[in-house]
């Protein structure tokens, strides 16, 4: 007991009196959506499940923000349908390895799944899903900023993916 009683006192005088230093704290108000506290930042991100629609980095077509993490899940009707997602426009810092700003694109619901390819400075692409969903995911660093990227993502028929690798 007297362990739970030092940290609430411990916290109560960090909360209460403050903490030498810089403290800044992003909070996750949704899965895939990530929260900027102080309101600087445009909110990016989401969870798209019509059958097509387009979304693009914050700010678009202005500069998007440094340090920016932003995850659109795409997930279509489960089923026989795949995902075809085109970027059409592509403006972020480059590097051959991406190392700074990109976007990238994975095969399925997360992150954790396979990475159909990454994007960085003026590279434009079409990727597609084996199944129902993609995942993109958005980061940029603390330096350099550009116009960003657009993105639009439609339901095609597995005939469609199929003929474009035969």
């Amino acid at each position: 007991m007297e362990i739970a009683t030092t940290l609430l006192v411990l916290c109560s005088v960090i909360v209460s009196h403050g903490a030498q230093g810089q403290w800044e704290t992003w909070t996750t108000a949704e899965p895939w959506r990530t929260v900027d506290p102080s309101g600087t930042s445009a909110p990016c991100g989401g969870y798209l499940t019509a059958s097509k629609g387009q979304f693009n980095s914050p700010n678009y077509p202005s500069n998007y923000p440094n340090n920016a993490y932003c995850t659109w899940n795409i997930q279509t009707p489960p089923g026989s349908q795949i995902v075809q997602l085109e970027f059409p426009y592509v403006n972020l810092e480059g590097d051959f390895n991406c190392r700074y700003d990109s976007i990238s694109v994975y095969d399925g619901y997360s992150t954790y799944n396979r990475l159909l390819g990454k994007l960085c400075g003026g590279q434009s692409s079409t990727f597609y899903s084996t199944g129902s969903s993609i995942t993109v995911q958005f980061t940029s660093d603390s330096s350099s900023t550009y116009k960003g990227f657009q993105a639009e993502y439609r339901v095609v028929g597995k005939e469609l993916r199929l003929s474009k690798y035969m």
